[in-house]
């Protein structure tokens, strides 16, 4: 299933803030995703807003023999950062960077779990919403 970005009315004023800050993340819900899927090998990590683990934001995960990466908000998650994500993965795809540099962008912003490596299958999150990013 395609994550389907949510549109800045239905996310909280968080997100507002968000989009003061980089106003080039609205016109990137026109963008397409990465063109690879999450298959095969390939590595994944849990993004945080803190250090505490008690506010996640998803699973960012990167295929680099595709070409792929995106995120999958899973239950909870803050739907703001989540959305913020995919819109940031839609815009380095279109500015040309790589699936894995954009992965190491994106995880370097937040706080993450260790990278786990392996078939991308075991990183799906049953009900989780994924983003092809």
């Amino acid at each position: 299933m395609s994550f389907l970005p949510a549109t800045a009315n239905w996310l909280s004023p968080g997100f507002d803030h968000i989009t003061e800050a980089e106003p080039e993340l609205l016109r990137a819900y026109e963008l397409p995703d990465y063109s690879g899927d999450m298959s095969g090998e390939g590595d994944w990590t849990e993004l945080y807003l803190d250090p505490t683990d008690d506010h996640p934001v998803g699973r960012l995960w990167v295929s680099p023999e595709n070409n792929g990466c995106g995120i999958i908000a899973a239950e909870l998650c803050n739907m703001d950062h989540a959305t913020r994500v995919c819109l940031q993965l839609r815009l380095f795809q279109l500015h040309g960077l790589s699936a894995l540099q954009a992965f190491d962008y994106v995880k370097n912003e937040y706080y993450c779990t260790q990278i786990e490596t392996g078939d991308l299958a075991e990183a799906k999150i049953p009900g989780g919403i994924q983003s092809n990013g």
